[in-house]
């Protein structure tokens, strides 16, 4: 197990180093592998994975819950083949478990990624959601409730902030110049 978790936390810090939104389609597909043959250490995993994704800089959260979406998906999928059901009742180390704790932490994570990711990621966070809506990955209440959060005008004191950050960036530039 402990390897497992060493190997996953190397994959997410190395997501760190790449241009936003911080994946790539080989990294996504190392670490949901990872994840599917390590399922007994689900309830570790999925820690990592909140945990990195909370400390992850805004531009980079996409990348994360991209893999967060591909390790789900997965586990959905390995559910449903092997008759697990999703649930509070289900048993730790089993792909039902795994599924049942990222649904519990979806709101947290989205709740995040819509107040921290730059505006022109947030088209690819709805796709997300569209996704998860087609295939019932997570339940309808939720999705509805990420779309209403996903739609909502942002603040006029984010907007402000978001503002005076993009003033201080071109200030920088000029001093680099």
């Amino acid at each position: 197990m402990s390897s497992a978790v060493g190997e996953l936390d190397a994959a997410l810090q190395a997501m760190l180093s790449l241009k936003p939104p911080g994946v790539s389609g080989s990294k996504i597909n190392s670490v949901t592998s990872l994840c599917i043959a390590n399922i007994q250490s689900e309830s570790v995993l999925v820690q990592k994975l909140y945990t990195h994704f909370k400390k992850t800089p805004g531009t980079h959260k996409l990348g994360v819950l991209y893999v967060v979406d591909s390790v789900t998906r997965q586990w959905v999928d390995h559910a449903k083949k092997t008759g697990q059901v999703p649930g509070s009742s289900a048993s730790d180390g089993t792909f039902a478990a795994g599924v049942n704790r990222v649904t519990e932490l979806m709101p947290v994570l989205m709740t995040d990624i819509i107040q921290h990711a730059p505006e022109d990621q947030k088209d690819k966070i709805r796709k997300l959601v569209d996704i998860w809506e087609r295939g019932s990955t997570f339940p309808g209440p939720m999705i509805a409730s990420f779309k209403e959060k996903l739609d909502a005008p942002r603040s006029k004191e984010h907007h402000d902030l978001d503002h005076e950050i993009d003033e201080i960036k071109e200030s920088d530039m000029l001093v680099l110049v």
